[in-house]
């Protein structure tokens, strides 16, 4: 279980909050007079009809496909403005009982209406219809995307806008995906974190982790043929300003630390790193952590999450010998890092009849969350020195790298269209215009030299041991060959040693093509400084040392790495 005495979270929820509950959000801030204009022309609001059959998501583009200059471009730094879609959940059964009106009107896709000087409690008047009227009008919201989220196929349209980051996670990039919103406005379901395993496998899949998953492995697929692939996960969550592990063994109730790298990346010190080689591996992981995750029931929510939980993926691309010929240097070990976020719900202390650790407990939701708004408001000023707050809190240090650093990030904003729910439906509204002002600055990570070395080192110590094996096998042909007759078989060149070898690789510095010239252009030719390997290579591959290889040849594994995806 994690910290804090509480019901675990049911495989799949099937109810969202009552619509009767309202909720306080950060406010201090007014929308900007001027909204953000839309970053691209959203698609048609009309739902999409069922396929007969399962579609098969494209796969999605190899980092070798990545358009790109060919100059090296390990210092290009593209700015980018983070993503934000308003998701707004049905108008529920309970709250049309206790008589709730759906305020929010979404009139075109990119695009939210809620009335002006409408206060909690009242009860707005509509004409025959069935428009709303308000006497001092409609206050206008403009984002990348605004769906009611009421079927399967308007969660796929919200995951088209999710695509770019996984995308970019592939290609070696970071990315998030963050769902906000009040108590019971539909984050889990939104992000799908509960989602059971089924829905992995449904034929339209609801949630963000369920349709990553898809894509992601569709990906890998299509890469496995040009790198060697190990694929992490981690699961954690934020309770009281302190990080628990939701995979681990004791069922995350040890505290952990957040550290930082001398690159600026920051991680989390002990957590549990779990290889994945299938999307039911994620499914089964996120159950075993959703039961260790701490959730209360008070008036607003049945279930109400009272941490904020990150699923991580971390993938680590290392380039195959034959592809490193097609494929540009500087895309040969990638790293990136991809964060899906499920934030605990703000909540107005009051409204949910909490008492003792369950108010604390708001009270804690509330400070990360309002530490959180500093960061986006200090983020969104656009103030070239002003000082973000990222060490205030556990959860905005975690962001840092999502909010104003190096990442490509979609903030969804989840909402209720009940009118009692007016004024937390307002204040996040409020709190997602400032997110868009956001920019972040993004660049393809890659491993460190001394990584690249090293795994330079291991394929040629394993090019080496096929060399040996193949040496053995061409000295008993010779000896065949003479019992028979046959005169006049060359011997084999001297081969240089393995440290001979490792000692090119380090000379070449971690780049991988001057090691390449060094094993092709030794003193022995051919040979050079793997020997007979080169020889072999050609005779194995299907290729000779000056021709391109051909795809799909054999080489050996990466020299380390548990759980790798491999080919």
């Amino acid at each position: 279980m994690g910290c804090g005495a509480s019901k675990t979270l049911a495989a799949e929820p099937t109810t969202l909050a009552d619509d009767t509950g309202t909720s306080a959000l950060d406010e201090s801030n007014n929308a900007y007079t001027t909204p953000h204009p839309p970053v691209a022309a959203a698609e048609s609001m009309d739902p999409e009809p069922e396929p007969e059959h399962e579609a098969v998501p494209a796969p999605v583009s190899a980092p070798l496909l990545v358009q790109a200059p060919p100059s090296d471009r390990r210092d290009v730094v593209t700015e980018t403005a983070v993503k934000v879609a308003i998701a707004v959940r049905p108008l529920l059964r309970t709250g049309v009982e206790k008589g709730c009106a759906d305020i929010a009107r979404v009139m075109v896709p990119n695009e939210i209406q809620m009335p002006q000087g409408l206060h909690a409690g009242s009860v707005p008047v509509f004409d025959k219809a069935g428009e709303m009227m308000v006497d001092d009008g409609m206050r206008r919201f403009d984002f990348d995307r605004v769906l009611k989220v009421d079927s399967s196929a308007v969660s796929k349209q919200l995951f088209q806008l999710a695509v770019p980051c996984v995308e970019r996670f592939c290609q070696g990039f970071n990315g998030c995906v963050l769902a906000y919103g009040q108590t019971g406005s539909g984050k889990t379901f939104t992000m799908g974190t509960a989602a059971a395993e089924s829905e992995f496998h449904a034929k339209q899949p609801r949630g963000v982790v369920p349709q990553t998953m898809r894509l992601l492995f569709s990906y890998l697929q299509n890469a496995m043929e040009s790198y060697n692939i190990t694929l992490k996960v981690q699961y954690v969550e934020v309770y009281k300003d302190a990080i628990f592990d939701l995979l681990s063994p004791d069922g995350g109730m040890a505290k952990l630390d957040i550290h930082e790298r001398a690159t600026g990346e920051i991680f989390v010190e002990g957590v549990t790193e779990m290889d994945i080689e299938s999307p039911d591996q994620i499914a089964e992981l996120l159950a075993t952590g959703n039961a260790n995750r701490t959730v209360a029931e008070h008036n607003m929510n049945k279930e109400s999450s009272r941490s904020h939980a990150i699923l991580t993926l971390c993938m680590d691309q290392r380039i195959k010998l034959e592809a490193s010929l097609i494929i540009p240097r500087d895309q040969h070990f990638l790293r990136s890092k991809l964060n899906l976020v499920d934030l605990a719900g703000s909540e107005r202390v009051l409204e949910t009849g909490a008492t003792g650790d369950r108010f604390k407990e708001g009270v804690a939701i509330n400070q990360g969350l309002h530490e959180l708004g500093n960061v986006i408001n200090a983020l969104a000023s656009g103030k070239a020195k002003q000082f973000v707050p990222y060490r205030n809190a556990k959860l905005t240090r975690l962001l840092s790298d999502s909010l104003g650093g190096n990442c490509e990030t979609l903030f969804i904003a989840c909402v209720s269209p009940a009118d009692r729910n007016f004024e937390a439906t307002l204040g996040t509204l409020r709190y997602a215009t400032r997110v868009r002002a956001i920019k972040n600055k993004l660049k393809q990570n890659r491993m460190s030299k001394e990584e690249e070395l090293a795994y330079l080192r291991g394929l040629v110590r394993q090019l080496q041991n096929e060399a040996d094996k193949y040496k053995a096998f061409s000295a008993q042909l010779r000896a065949q060959l003479a019992e028979v007759g046959v005169e006049n078989v060359p011997e084999e060149p001297e081969q240089d040693d393995t440290s001979t070898a490792d000692a090119n690789v380090d000379a070449a510095g971690g780049d991988t093509l001057p090691v390449k010239d060094k094993m092709s252009n030794g003193k022995h030719g051919s040979a050079g400084v793997l020997g007979t390997s080169s020889m072999v290579l050609s005779k194995t591959d299907g290729v000779t040392s000056d021709g391109p290889r051909r795809r799909g040849s054999r080489l050996p594994p990466p020299p380390a790495g548990n759980g790798g995806w491999r080919k």
